[in-house]
């Protein structure tokens, strides 16, 4: 998102903005993603005590007329008792809203650096015709995508291109992109569609194992008009790269909206798994922890609990962790790189529990890992698993899962050879 600034008068210190001061100030938006309100000059705090908390709203008017709400506002800097700079996590251009949980939107479109690589993916041929060098631009024969979910809710991928002729620079532009929408058929709030915007960023993370974040979020009032419409303002964290295509082009069409589905029904249960998943690759920098092994193989046990154990052990109720760690190996051994993965369930388990009940050195034994290589590669098998675990909770079948790997790829951390950047 590009940097802007708006100058304006702002609407401070009152819970409902009926009784507020009125503070000339210029908010901005810089390229690191922060919302900072500078005002000039630096009001008293007055009631400022009584009125504030964690989601306090402040309205502005732009100079040139546009309504603006900041929202999760706190105060950085103060001056004595004046308050001179403020800071936000959110700014909605367009209207004034009372709070995160009003409802007045029916749609939301939704960027993302990456999507465009998730599905209806287009492709620029060139060929040789008498020595003339011409393109063909290859485009999917389907490029909307329409799930339908509970109480009226629709997720809708959208892929298109646009052409720009410039004849007389002898200049063509295409630009490709696909946009995630979400309509209702009722007004709902923006804390609502901001949930359902960060339930697919985790499902696309999965998708690029990569952490993947929108880099723009418009709300439209009605689903059939366009017009007005609403621009918000946020830090977004958008992921520079992603490592693979684990879910993507290779899974038919056709499966996409059970898959997608599944993931959304499915998420209450899963986010606190994939929040370990998360936490642990962000924490992870290519060197081994215990606090990232032990984040993986939790992550593990909980979703073995939560979806696998009487489910899927034909009704056998397994409660010890090297058992539940064998049936899940034993469940996926058709995938040929959880076969290969030789992963030791003895050293898993004795690690697990020395460092969980924090075990004296002097009563750790040799299955206890302790080189950070060793934690490293372990970790990473780990983490191969519980991507089984969440490919099956979605849909995918032992075979899919298996191409999957294979076309992504997910590479065995046996074959890394930088073996010396851990001693």
């Amino acid at each position: 998102m590009n940097e802007k600034k708006w100058s304006g008068v702002w609407w401070v210190y009152s819970e409902d903005n009926q009784d507020s001061v009125r503070v000339p100030g210029t908010l901005s938006f810089d390229e690191d993603g922060d919302l900072e309100l500078m005002l000039t000059p630096a009001p008293s705090e007055l009631s400022l005590d009584c009125f504030w908390n964690k989601n306090y709203i402040i309205w502005g008017h732009g100079s040139t007329g546009e309504k603006i709400t900041l929202l999760n506002a706190y105060v950085q800097r103060t001056v004595g008792t004046r308050v001179e700079r403020l800071l936000a996590n959110y700014a909605l251009v367009g209207a004034h809203v009372p709070s995160f949980e009003t409802p007045f939107i029916q749609k939301t479109v939704v960027k993302y650096p990456y999507l465009k690589e998730f599905l209806f993916v287009q492709h620029v041929k060139l060929r040789e015709e008498n020595g003339i060098t011409a393109f063909q631009l290859e485009t999917p024969s389907q490029r909307e995508l329409r799930i339908s979910l509970e109480d009226g809710i629709e997720w809708i991928l959208w892929g298109y291109y646009q052409w720009q002729t410039k004849f007389r620079y002898s200049e063509i532009n295409i630009k490709q992109d696909t946009n995630f929408i979400i309509e209702t058929n009722e007004a709902k709030s923006i804390n609502f569609f901001l949930k359902q915007i960060r339930e697919f960023s985790d499902f696309l993370s999965v998708a690029f194992q990569g952490k993947q974040s929108p880099n723009e979020i418009n709300f439209y009032i009605d689903c059939n008009n366009i017009c007005p419409k609403f621009e918000l303002y946020y830090n977004s964290n958008t992921a520079s790269k992603f490592r693979c295509h684990l879910i993507g082009d290779s899974v038919p069409i056709q499966r996409m909206p059970d898959i997608i589905r599944n993931w959304h029904n499915n998420y209450n249960e899963v986010a606190p798994i994939y929040r370990y998943l998360e936490k642990s690759s962000l924490d992870h920098k290519g060197i081994g922890g215990i606090p990232e092994f032990l984040l993986v193989e939790f992550a593990i046990e909980g979703y073995f609990k939560r979806f696998h154990n009487k489910l899927k052990t034909n009704g056998k109720d397994i409660q010890k962790c090297e058992d539940e760690l064998k049936a899940l190996l034993d469940y996926y051994s058709d995938v040929d790189l959880i076969k290969n993965l030789k992963l030791d369930i003895n050293v898993v388990v004795e690690t697990r529990n020395a460092y969980t009940h924090l075990y004296p050195d002097k009563e750790k034994n040799d299955y206890v890992m302790q080189n950070a290589h060793q934690l490293w590669v372990t970790t990473e098998k780990l983490r191969i698993l519980l991507l089984c675990c969440l490919l099956n909770n979605m849909g995918f079948t032992i075979k899919e899962i298996d191409t999957n790997f294979k076309t992504a790829p997910i590479i065995n951390p046996e074959q890394y050879q930088n073996k010396y950047l851990f001693e």
